[in-house]
């Protein structure tokens, strides 16, 4: 293939990259689309260029995190063989084995794309979907299609207001970016409020806290006055003192927690994946709507097995250490940059609200948080040379 196929190849890359972001808050058929294009074109670039030396070096955590992925995906995929329902697997594993390799795929991408507009892309997908979200909350006479739903929208704000806030402090200086970041912010947490999610409450909060700690103890102030004043929301308040009564209920958490490690008792290498729905044929009084455990951890065990849940915990400590030992995230004084440390944040906060729902299954929220993943290789690699105003900038902020 000519030089010239090949550079039409990248074009595509960053193109098919620009277009998720774009749509990855708006449309699910239109996102998962720009992201199977964009993973087959890096397929194409990497088997074109696969006699050639590769400009990438990945690092010794990045290589620990893909190592850390194929053994779950290997797990998983044994699970899979000997637990209930090969069959209601067998398309699960093959959609999980394509998109493990989205951050990769996002990585390389980012060799001639702007990440700093991938990222403001995302964040105005998202800001352009929480303001659909607040005109339908505010006018239910207008009919207006609940698309992606509020567990998903939840989902992904987790995800993307930390790295909203990261650019608004970064970018505090310039009074219209600055003012745009702001509108953007208030827009997504209006959203995050009426859809009414505690789970992703609960997360916000402990991002926002565990960010305020190191960075400033007055947006920790903040936070903790934000948190107060949801409270006086009726709405929200009615939803927050119904937690107990909801998590007892029949057919609530306790009941599905429980019923779970029931289950992982007598299944310790999994059920398979995409078969945790089988909890309906040990417990047949649940109700049809239950198809998972709504936790991520206890989800990925119930399916995977003991060892398969040791690796999903491996992979995500191996970002943390990725985040940890990357020269490429510190400053002079060997503080954390703030952009690398909410990256950090979004990623934990995903698996903070996975505490009480199945967002790992959500493949919407999945997505964003494998391309945040792939920004992070990026931004931890000295892949390019080009420099961008977050990545190179001297007035970066630390914490």
């Amino acid at each position: 293939m000519s030089k010239k196929e090949l550079n039409f190849l990248e074009q595509i890359k960053v193109l098919s990259l620009y277009g998720y972001c774009l749509s990855a808050g708006l449309s699910i058929a239109a996102s998962q689309i720009f992201v199977c294009t964009n993973i087959v074109a890096f397929l194409l670039s990497q088997a074109i260029s696969f006699s050639n030396p590769l400009k990438t070096q990945y690092s010794s955590d990045i290589k620990q995190i893909r190592s850390a992925g194929i053994l779950w995906l290997l797990v998983a995929s044994i699970a899979s063989l000997v637990g209930m329902d090969i069959s209601h697997s067998i398309v699960e594993i093959i959609k999980t084995f394509f998109y493990f390799i989205f951050p990769f795929s996002v990585m390389h991408s980012l060799e001639r794309a702007k990440p700093e507009n991938a990222i403001l892309l995302l964040i105005t997908s998202q800001t352009v979907a929480a303001c659909h979200t607040l005109i339908s909350v505010s006018f239910p006479e207008l009919g207006l299609p609940n698309t992606p739903g509020a567990v998903t929208e939840s989902g992904q704000l987790v995800l993307i207001i930390p790295i909203a806030f990261a650019l608004f402090y970064l970018k505090s200086k310039n009074e219209k970016s600055s003012f745009l970041l702001t509108f953007c912010l208030a827009l997504l947490f209006g959203a995050l409020t009426v859809n009414l999610k505690r789970g992703p409450w609960m997360a916000i909060f402990f991002e926002f806290a565990f960010l305020g700690f190191l960075v400033s103890r007055r947006l920790l102030l903040f936070t903790i006055i934000g948190s107060v004043l949801l409270f006086l929301i009726g709405p929200a308040r009615d939803r927050i003192l119904a937690l107990g009564d909801h998590f007892l209920i029949y057919g609530g958490r306790y009941n599905m927690w429980t019923l779970g490690l029931e289950i992982l008792a007598r299944y310790p290498l999994g059920l398979g994946l995409n078969n945790s729905s089988y909890m309906r044929v040990f417990e047949p009084s649940l109700p049809v709507t239950h198809r998972h455990m709504h936790n991520n951890f206890l989800n990925i065990a119930v399916e995977t097995g003991v060892i398969g849940l040791a690796a999903y915990l491996w992979i995500f400590y191996s970002i943390y250490l990725l985040i940890k030992n990357s020269k490429e995230f510190r400053l002079e004084d060997n503080t954390l940059k703030l952009l690398p440390l909410c990256l950090g944040i979004s990623i934990a906060g995903w698996q903070i609200a996975g505490l009480v729902e199945y967002n790992f299954g959500d493949s919407e929220i999945r997505l964003i948080a494998l391309f945040l993943i792939g920004y992070l290789f990026k931004l931890s690699s000295k892949i390019s040379t080009k420099s961008t105003s977050i990545l190179s900038s001297s007035d970066s902020r630390s914490c």
